[in-house]
């Protein structure tokens, strides 16, 4: 649905560039998971030094192989990218709506580490980790952005993926090089 208002923002992606604010098929719902996400994009560049001509919002990407749950060929969307002066994926942020929601999400891998012992349900919300491959994960959502909570090192091996977690956000990466983030799509 092509419809514009106050409530939305344009973001530069391959597919389904504008985001609303509110859902435009429930009138007066609002999207929750957007405050997270913005909040945590936001605090990462102006408060923590990461570069934001080096990341990406709200990306639109195709699963490269088959994974836990999904199929190669399907459409997934990035909350936030943030890359190295290479060009490789350093940090993905990955928000949730709810303090529920991602505390249930962090708990299981708190407890177990990686993604083969998370629950179906679960490991479905994280999976994009074995095709992204990221260095670090942050898992946002109300309440854990700053102080920032649920932040992971990636260790990506076959089909499943160490997460372990880290005291601290991740340093963000020394940008000396530049690179095109078209390169990455």
């Amino acid at each position: 649905m092509k419809e514009s208002g106050r409530d939305e923002f344009v973001v530069q992606n391959g597919k389904g560039g504008i985001r609303h604010l509110f859902s435009l098929s429930k009138p007066s719902a609002f999207n929750r998971e957007y405050l997270p996400h913005i909040a945590a994009y936001a605090r990462l560049i102006l408060d923590l030094g990461y570069d934001q001509p080096q990341s990406s919002f709200s990306l639109y990407r195709k699963f490269t192989k088959d994974l836990i749950n999904k199929k190669a060929g399907g459409w997934y969307e990035t909350d936030a990218e943030f890359y190295d002066p290479n060009g490789e994926l350093y940090l993905h942020v990955e928000a949730k709506k709810s303090q529920k929601e991602t505390e249930a999400v962090t708990r299981g891998l708190n407890i177990v580490g990686s993604l083969s012992g998370l629950s179906k349900s679960h490991a479905k919300e994280l999976e994009y980790v074995l095709d992204l491959k990221p260095k670090y994960l942050w898992v946002v959502g109300p309440g854990s952005i700053d102080p920032a909570k649920y932040i992971y090192s990636v260790k990506v091996g076959g089909t499943d993926a160490e997460l372990v977690p880290l005291p601290q956000m991740a340093p963000s990466p020394g940008h000396t090089g530049t690179f095109s983030i078209k390169q990455l799509r």
